[in-house]
């Protein structure tokens, strides 16, 4: 990491930076370029990965991968490409200043933890859909199922997001939760 950072710094320099505001632009260039290779990585999803299993997935026979990989999952899947990439990329930007970085790295846990919510809720749709037209499932009512399912993953998402913001050990607030 101190690599890159110096090497920015010296391409910074021969750039004719300032040398008094060398620290900020080589912050602001490299918080530039993490943004920008998320939005790639991003697009990259959206526009080539996602029509390429749509496509495998129409040719398939079968119809439970149409259902697993809808669009609603796949778009839960890019959802989580930028937060990611910052997540990993943000110590380059903020690496003197671990107070910001532990606000911006906290911002990307609950932000990743909420789409994971939402993709496994997805999930869990995708499979209900299938289930209700499975003709050995046909008659039993999964709903209740599901539904119970859904709201398990939105429990546990929620302590991890409570933990995180008040920077505890999750299992630390189930304990305090059982206790109580």
């Amino acid at each position: 990491m101190e690599t890159i950072n110096n090497g920015l710094m010296m391409w910074l320099q021969q750039l004719g930076v300032a040398e008094g505001s060398l620290p900020l632009v080589q912050r602001i260039v490299a918080i530039v370029a993490i943004l920008l290779v998320a939005y790639i990585l991003d697009m990259i999803c959206r526009k080539v990965v996602m029509p390429t299993v749509r496509k495998v997935t129409a040719k398939t026979q079968v119809t439970w991968d149409d259902y697993l990989l809808n669009d609603e999952v796949m778009n839960n899947v890019c959802h989580l490409i930028p937060p990611v990439v910052v997540y990993v990329l943000i110590p380059f930007a903020f690496s003197d200043e671990p107070n910001l970085l532990g606000f911006v790295r906290t911002i990307c846990s609950i932000y990743i933890t909420v789409v994971v919510m939402k993709l496994v809720c997805a999930f869990l749709t995708s499979l209900y859909t299938i289930s209700s037209e499975h003709e050995k499932l046909k008659n039993h009512s999964m709903k209740g199922f599901y539904q119970m399912m859904k709201l398990i993953v939105i429990c546990i998402g929620s302590i991890i997001i409570i933990s995180e913001l008040i920077g505890r050990d999750p299992l630390t607030i189930l304990g305090g939760l059982g206790a109580g």
